[in-house]
């Protein structure tokens, strides 16, 4: 549909509108994220804020400052080293430069808020280095045996002299061309002539003088056939004879192998990983091999339990993560469940010339290890771990290399860790987690002091999920798939006293059967005395089936009314004297309506209102804003009413209509689901976006994109979220964002953020913030859009001189209806008369007590 002709001319200096206010204004509006929040190991499925107090419900176990997935830790003392920047993604390889630094390596995309993409130098004063050799490549899964989730990045770094060898999965390094395996230069960050072309991933790399042993998931090195193992050159990249030829082929002849680790002792070279034969033995999954003819030697694990078919296409067998090699000891961690003739699950010490066990003995009762270092009379193990050396040691530890007891170190992290080196004191790890040293557990309920951005006390324990919650007061409602909460049985809604996160004897009649396990309470949303909630319901008085209910907050009674529908609702929204409800059904009351229905606040009578909402994966609305006379819509569709609008629309609310608005969102993506708008929120004149797409108007801009909310044109605001967002919270100058993100604006923020929007930038650059009281402000003009007549309402904190003027899209002055006038404190109006304007975009400016304050003006006719 062809948008009116005015308002496309408007759309197309909207560029040069925004560029134009930077010159009529001092200051324009931004974005600070507030690097105080706390943040937690998984999603944030819902959000609700009372005072200052945030609750957040979610699939999470931890919650706590965000460290960013690779850090510096003091080796005695288990404290982490401030000095370093956080880093925006996950840390996979770690090797010191030598001057106190570092070089690391991983999937990354920020280091220290400056862009870093995988590869990036931090000096021993912690600052980040200038070097900076971008690694890219393509993301995929790894073939059998194990069909495996791979990123594209770095999972190997080797320091000699001047060079740095880096080894993961990428095509381009420093922009040149390099098939997962290069050498950069340490100094200049240049890419080195060097490149033996591996046909696939290098997950580890040793070296033996200039020798380069290299081990991954390649089948050729050079052109050559290279099973997982090769060596070459350190020097001139050429290929070595020296073939051990890892197979896999007890179960079936062919089945690619995988080498995960390696370590150089003498003349000998360990390698770790999945195989059964290699260097011309059978070995299960870890051998000592020659380093100079490549024939397994004598020394045999003896790993338990065999190879093993399940079904399906399906193997089972040890896999060996990390060798390491210290003082006449192997050791060795993955998944296993004997090694050298005894019961050592998951990690053993082995004799270095028999491969007996020693009697290091950590009993890892669960998880698995990743990596290992040696420090002195110290092991360090990291992976996915608990339970380990007879303490409690969240994946990470510190083990006696003599008894395997664990050490009081214990810098406990919130999530898998998939790395560890050491320079001196200092180690560095790297991997899953969020949060280093100082998180809480929290499951699945949590809530935050935004005073401090820390965690509360506040920790109510549910046996299944939580999924939504919102609040009344100093009480909350939470809803989500349990039957008891704090010992106590609550059937998927449970009232919680928000200081104590007590339960509160508030308890409703029973949602769902007993004989539904899979379903859960969908939606709940307070308002008043009344909780709305939406779900499948059994003994209320009704035949068992999905609808909407009240329920009072006080009695939990169940009121009549209600809103049968076949099938969950995802949304529910009392705007004026209706009730809005969106979710995956296809009838409301009996009657045709596809996602979306409306019915009358009092009675649940169903209304004629009804858009027809198309597209695969059930269209549906899953959230909804009311601005004016305008409905904000967004979920998953693709046209409304025939008229195409990608998973977000404006309709008029009293007919219907849809309105020019778009922002056009897509999911340039592959593989993924359909695209979703799950969270709508307008601040001022900007409205945020947040789901599972990846791109507005063809630009790229994930998850969380700001538009005008006229014409729904991005604006310059770009929160950078790198996970789906779904709950959006406006209060004042603050938005609130959850999601399954891990990243925002290049730093590591987990599951939630808070964005600060009163960031004003000025003509040097210089940024301040803007007073959170607003006591200077300007509000939008109304009506926006302006026909011939507008009113301008501001506040003055003070008595002064005021200025309050409008300009167009040229800078020209078009009005200036307060010139210096001197004004009491409080609120002012006034009226603007824009009959003779031309149509398009004006900017009006407050100036006063030496702040200003600037809102967008569009004029049509």
């Amino acid at each position: 549909m062809r948008q009116h002709p005015r308002v496309e001319a408007s759309a197309r200096t909207l560029c040069r509108a925004i560029l134009l206010a930077a010159l009529v204004a001092p200051a324009l509006r931004a974005q600070e994220l507030d690097a105080r929040l706390w943040g937690v190991n998984g999603p944030v499925r819902s959000m609700a804020r009372s005072g200052q107090t945030l609750y957040l419900a979610g699939d999470f176990s931890a919650i706590g400052p965000s460290t960013g997935g690779g850090v510096a830790i003091d080796r005695e003392s288990a404290a982490l080293d401030s000095r370093f920047p956080h880093v925006a993604g996950r840390v996979t390889a770690a090797v010191p430069d030598g001057r106190g630094g570092w070089f690391i390596g991983g999937h990354f995309t920020h280091v220290g808020g400056a862009p870093r993409t995988n590869l990036a130098h931090i000096l021993a004063s912690g600052q980040l280095a200038d070097w900076a050799p971008a690694v890219v490549g393509e993301v995929g899964y790894v073939r059998d045996p194990d069909f495996e989730w791979r990123p594209a990045g770095v999972n190997t770094l080797l320091l000699n002299r001047h060079t740095l060898y880096v080894g993961g999965s990428f095509h381009t390094i420093a922009g040149s061309a390099r098939s997962n395996l290069a050498a950069v230069d340490v100094l200049s960050g240049a890419v080195l002539p060097w490149n033996p072309e591996a046909d696939g991933e290098v997950r580890c790399l040793g070296l033996r003088g200039d020798v380069l042993y290299v081990g991954g998931d390649f089948t050729h090195m050079l052109g050559r056939v290279r099973n997982g193992l090769a060596a070459v050159r350190a020097g001139t990249g050429k290929l070595r004879a020296w073939d051990p030829n890892p197979a896999i082929h007890v179960i079936l002849e062919g089945t690619p192998s995988r080498v995960r680790s390696l370590a150089t002792v003498g003349r000998l070279v360990y390698v770790g990983g999945d195989f059964d034969s290699i260097g011309g033995q059978l070995r299960n999954s870890v051998a000592a091999l020659d380093a100079r003819s490549g024939r397994a030697t004598a020394w045999d694990a003896r790993l338990a339990p065999k190879r093993f078919h399940i079904a399906k296409g399906n193997w089972s067998w040890p896999k060996v993560r990390a060798v390491a090699v210290s003082s006449g000891s192997v050791f060795i961690g993955g998944v296993f469940s004997d090694a050298g003739g005894v019961a050592r699950p998951g990690l053993a010490a082995l004799d270095a010339r028999t491969g007996t066990a020693q009697p290091f003995d950590p009993q890892l009762t669960e998880g698995f290890v990743t990596s290992l270092a040696v420090a002195g009379r110290t092991l360090y193990a990291a992976g996915a771990l608990y339970h380990i050396g007879g303490k409690i040691r969240p994946n990470l530890a510190a083990l006696d290399m003599t008894t395997g007891r664990a050490t009081r170190w214990n810098p406990r992290a919130d999530a898998p860790v998939e790395m560890i080196a050491i320079a001196g004191r200092q180690l560095f790890v790297g991997g899953l987690f969020s949060s280093v040293h100082d998180w809480e557990p929290r499951t699945g309920f949590a809530a935050i002091d935004l005073t401090t951005g820390r965690a509360t006390s506040w920790a109510p324990q549910a046996n299944g999920r939580a999924l939504m919650v919102d609040v009344a007061g100093n009480r909350v409602f939470a809803a989500g798939s349990f039957n008891q909460v704090n010992g106590l049985p609550r059937r998927n809604v449970v009232a919680l006293d928000g200081t104590t996160g007590e339960v509160e004897s508030w308890d409703p009649p029973a949602l769902l059967p007993s004989g539904i396990v899979s379903s859960s309470v969908s939606s709940l949303l307070v308002r008043g005395d009344q909780l709305y909630v939406g779900g499948y319901f059994a003994g209320v008085g009704t035949p068992p089936g999905y609808a909407v209910k009240i329920l009072d907050v006080n009695t939990a009674e169940v009121s009549t009314w209600s809103v049968p529908l076949d099938g969950p609702a995802y949304g529910i929204f009392p705007i004026g004297d209706r009730v809005y409800l969106g979710g995956v059904f296809g009838h409301a009351d009996g009657s045709h309506r596809v996602g979306i229905a409306a019915v009358d606040g009092s009675s649940a009578a169903l209304l004629p209102w009804a858009p027809e909402l198309t597209g695969a994966g059930g269209p549906n609305i899953s959230t909804m804003l009311a601005s004016g006379e305008k409905l904000y819509m967004g979920g998953v569709f693709a046209a409304v009413n025939g008229i195409a609008r990608s998973s977000a629309v404006t309709l008029d609310a009293a007919s219907g209509t849809v309105l020019p608005w778009d922002p056009g969102v897509g999911d340039e993506s592959s593989g993924r689901g359909a695209t979703q708008v799950a969270a709508l929120a307008m601040h001022d004149h900007d409205l945020w976006l947040g789901g599972s797409f990846t791109s507005a108007h063809g630009q790229p801009v994930p998850y969380l994109a700001v538009v005008d909310d006229q014409l729904g044109e991005l604006t310059a605001l770009r929160p950078g979220c790198d996970g789906p967002v779904e709950a959006l919270l406006v209060s004042g100058d603050t938005m609130f964002v959850a999601g399954a993100f891990q990243r925002l604006v290049g730093r590591p923020q987990r599951g939630i953020g808070m964005f600060i929007l009163g960031v004003l930038a000025d003509r040097s650059g210089a940024a301040r913030v803007v007073d959170k009281l607003g006591r200077l402000s300007l509000a939008p003009a109304v009506p926006n859009p302006v026909g011939a007549q507008a009113v301008l309402r501001f506040t003055l904190p003070a008595s002064g001189i005021v200025d309050l003027a409008v300009y167009d899209i040229q800078g020209r002055l078009a009005a200036e209806p307060i010139a210096g006038q001197t004004l009491v404190a409080g609120p002012h109006e006034v009226a603007l008369n824009t009959e003779t304007w031309r149509p398009g975009f004006y900017f009006c400016r407050l100036s006063a007590g030496g702040e200003s304050r600037v809102q967008k003006l569009l004029v049509v006719r």
